[in-house]
């Protein structure tokens, strides 16, 4: 799951909303925020910003950082043309869905394609060889 859609877990406190709805409104400008601006900013302590790294599964701040400035990075990149959420609205005629559909599904290969590690997919083709069953759904 992205770091994004975690965010928006119900798991946090209020204040803990209000910093990550900061982040998310200030997005790419986050990379140059200290956690003593960001505290400022958002009328909250500094240690909040830390137990929502902690929630999150990082050691702290700047790991979060990290991995939230890569992530926004990669779906700024990826999903521009298309909301894979809502791919076409009501106003769309046959082609145009017709085409969002395929452009989503390309984009959804290619996404697939680039997150592939050849490690990982070394040891699931061993998993594969050595089941005594594979379920196809």
């Amino acid at each position: 799951m992205l770091l994004t859609e975690r965010m928006k877990e119900n798991i946090f406190s209020q204040a803990e909303q209000s910093i990550i709805h900061y982040l998310f409104e200030e997005r790419e400008k986050v990379k140059t925020k200290t956690l003593e601006q960001i505290s400022k900013e958002t009328y909250t302590h500094a240690s909040t910003v830390i137990r929502i790294a902690k929630k999150l599964g990082y050691d702290g701040w700047l790991e979060l950082k990290e991995h939230f400035l890569e992530e926004v990075e990669y779906l700024n990149r990826h999903y521009e043309s298309i909301d894979a959420n809502f791919p076409f609205d009501a106003s769309d005629n046959n082609i145009s869905i017709s085409h969002k559909l395929a452009l989503l599904n390309q984009t959804t290969i290619n996404d697939t394609l680039d997150l592939i590690n050849d490690q990982e997919l070394d040891l699931a083709v061993d998993y594969l060889v050595k089941a005594d069953t594979i379920n196809i759904f």
